[in-house]
């Protein structure tokens, strides 16, 4: 399974595609309440949210890799706590987190990120950020 940004972001714009077809469905038809077509408008503006933060976050990770990690400041490459990470992580397969980890570019082994979500070892800012940004990404798909 690809985890990539560029793939959450195209699921994401998918989902407003099929929203807005739905939506447009929902409107054609007359005998339609008008709690469906509020619920398809309510589900357009939330893949509306997600397509917007996926590509955000496709945006950051590609100026990461073009940086090295020692010029990424820590108030950037957190966007979530450890501890709210490793508690998402808690949630996730360790393999395909590990897997998705190392693709955006993380540098530590399987050990390592499996101590971080079950031991609690402390990870530098931006390997922390990269983890996050995996556990978002797995969560989201």
């Amino acid at each position: 399974m690809d985890t990539s940004p560029a793939v959450a972001a195209h699921r994401a714009q998918a989902r407003i595609t099929e929203c807005r077809r739905r939506l447009a469905e929902l409107a054609d038809r007359r005998p339609v309440a008008v709690g469906d077509v509020h619920r398809a408008r309510t589900a357009l503006d939330q893949a509306r949210e997600r397509a917007e933060t996926a590509h955000l976050r496709l945006v950051t990770v590609a100026e990461r890799r073009t940086r090295r990690p020692a010029q990424i400041d820590s108030a950037s490459a957190q966007p979530w706590s450890p501890a709210i990470v490793r508690q998402r992580a808690r949630q996730l397969c360790v393999d395909e987190l590990f897997t998705s980890y190392v693709s955006l570019g993380g540098n530590l082994g399987p050990l390592e990120v499996e101590a971080f979500v079950h031991l609690g070892l402390d990870l530098p800012p931006y390997e922390t950020a990269v983890l996050s940004h995996a556990v978002w990404e797995l969560a989201e798909l």
